[in-house]
This record gives structure tokens, C-alpha cells and sequence, in this order.
């Protein structure tokens, strides 16, 4: 069933890939120079923020879903609670640092910045569990169709926006455009919505998995976030801007692995968990794949990559 599953989207998935890389790369090479590294850096302030806040919507609930063997209406319907009310408080989260944030930076521009990028916290928090639990029933097919359109729907609106002249709105706004289209497409697809029912003890049983998930996000997320934090502080936004850049191209090449290792490894990992042998041979084979593919790419991109 698993590999029905995965032949049948591998195209999909393919191409999910190939629009994620030329967007990335379409952000750097043209909307980049259109808006400058400076709009750029700005921008980036306000999405790095933004990212770093949605780990604390999504992973204490989504992958919790995603590996839990049994899983009932309850629990379901509690998570959905739970990451609502966590979109709620990343918002009000990045709201409350907006204004400090502006300060440090000496540009006031970054206020709306960020407030509109925090609009991604809450979308996250509407679509996450039916997000997850597509996942678990092994729909790669519909989370490929779904990134694919909120990707060619964010280039649409970073390109038209830097075109006119918007700085770094274009960026920030494709940014809410990419989580809005994500939002409405994973909730016309998904073949059950669940309902915002608080049960406390489903999310303890849920979140004793979901803790653990969300400090390893962290350490994964907050390392080249305050990096690039620090930059902006010290060597001021431009050079931010230009950081930006090679950290949006990077990220897509992570992403055409991660879309191997992550979105697809942990649910097929968790329908075998139970049966050692098998689970040892699809990790072993997973991670020999990551590095063979990994290794060429990132040893190439930096034969490629020039002194700024």
C-alpha cells in the first residue's frame, strides 16, 4: 500500500521539487534585484521572525499525529484546539515583538512587517492538523498539488508587487499569499475537518511525543536565525539582505531533501514501527539516498557560490 502510495505521487512530488527550487531561485536572481538587498534584508528580518514562530505552532501537534499509531475523533479534535490557540499566541507573540524588534533595527518600517507576516501563524494554526493527518494517510499526491499552487501563487504576487515598486512587501505579502493559498487548498482537499474541542488529557498524551519534536525544531531553527539576527544588528540590514539570499537558496535545496526525509520518511516510518527488521532496512536505505543526494548538491553549490 505504502509504495502504490508513493509511485503513484512521485511525479507530483517531483515536480513540487522542481517549482520549490525555481521559486527559491526566482526570489534571489529577480525579485532580489528588482527590490534590492536592502528591502531584502527587511523583509527577511520580518520573515525569520515569522518562521522561527510557526515551529512553535506546528511541530508540538502535527508530527505527534503524524507517528501516533491509534488515533480517534477526540484527539484529533483536541489538537486542532491546541494549534488554533498556539497560532493565536505565535501572532500575538510576534505583535508584542514587533515594536522592540523596529527599535533595534532602527527601521519602523518592520512594525506592519511583521504583523502582517504573523497572519502565516494563525493560517498555519487553521490548516495544520488537517495538514498532518493527510500526511498520515500517506496523500503525498494532494500535499504536492497543494504546495505547487501556493507556490506559483507567492512567485505570482513577489513578482507583481516588485515590479511595482513595493520593496519588501512583495516579499512578506507573497509570504502570506503562499500560507492563505496553503490554507484553503489543504481545506478543500482534506476528507474530514475536525472540530476545536479542548480535552485536556488528549493533549498531554499528545504532547509528551509533540515536546520533544519542538525542541529539536528549535535547535534546528533557531541557530541560523539568530546568526542572521546578529548580522542585521551588527553589520547592518544590507548585508542581512545578502544573507537572505543565500539562506532562501539554500533552504530550497534542503527543502528537495527534506521533501523526501520528512514529509514522506515519518509517516511510512510510523506504519512500520512495529516490525524492527523492516524499519532498520527503509532507515538504512532512507539515509543512504539523503547523502547521495545531498552530498553532490551542496558540495556543488558551493564550487558554484562567489564571494559577496
Amino acid at each position: 500500500m505504502q509504495r502504490d502510495h508513493l509511485k503513484s505521487a512521485l511525479p507530483w512530488i517531483a515536480a513540487d521539487a522542481a517549482i520549490s527550487l525555481g521559486s527559491a531561485i526566482l526570489l534571489a536572481l529577480v525579485v532580489a534585484r528588482l527590490i534590492g538587498p536592502v528591502a531584502f534584508g527587511v523583509a527577511g528580518i520580518a520573515f525569520l521572525l515569522g518562521s522561527f514562530a510557526e515551529t512553535f505552532v506546528a511541530l508540538p501537534f502535527s508530527e505527534a499525529l503524524i507517528q501516533r499509531r491509534g488515533l480517534d475523533v477526540r484527539t484529533t479534535n483536541a489538537a486542532f484546539a491546541g494549534m488554533l490557540a498556539l497560532g493565536m499566541l505565535a501572532f500575538l507573540g510576534m505583535a508584542a515583538a514587533a515594536l522592540p524588534i523596529a527599535h533595534a533595527f532602527a527601521t519602523p518600517e518592520l512594525v506592519p512587517l511583521i504583523l502582517t507576516q504573523g497572519l502565516t501563524c494563525l493560517l498555519l494554526g487553521l490548516r495544520g492538523v488537517p495538514e498532518a493527518l493527510l500526511s498520515r494517510d500517506l496523500q503525498f499526491r494532494a500535499l504536492a498539488i497543494r504546495n505547487i499552487i501556493s507556490k506559483l501563487a507567492a512567485m505570482a504576487v513577489a513578482i507583481a508587487l516588485a515590479l511595482q515598486g513595493a520593496g519588501p512587501w512583495s516579499i512578506v505579502l507573497s509570504n502570506v499569499a503562499f500560507a492563505f493559498a496553503s490554507t484553503i487548498t489543504v481545506l478543500a482537499i482534506a476528507p474530514r475537518l475536525p472540530r476545536p474541542k479542548p480535552d485536556l488529557d488528549a493533549t498531554r498524551s499528545l504532547l509528551r511525543f509533540g515536546v520533544f519534536s519542538l525542541a529539536d525544531g528549535m535547535l534546528w531553527t533557531a541557530t541560523p536565525r539568530l546568526f542572521a539576527f546578529l548580522v542585521g544588528h551588527y553589520q547592518g540590514v544590507q548585508a542581512l539582505g545578502l544573507l537572505a539570499v543565500g539562506f532562501r537558496i539554500n533552504d530550497a535545496l534542503g527543502a528537495l531533501i527534506s521533501a523526501v526525509t520528512a514529509r514522506i520518511a515519518l509517516p511510512i516510518f510510523a506504519r512500520i514501527a512495529e516490525t524492527p527488521g523492516q524499519l532498520s532496512q527503509a532507515f538504512q536505505k532512507g539515509t543512504r539516498l539523503t547523502v547521495m543526494i545531498s552530498t553532490p548538491v551542496f558540495v556543488g553549490l558551493a564550487f558554484v557560490s562567489a564571494e559577496v
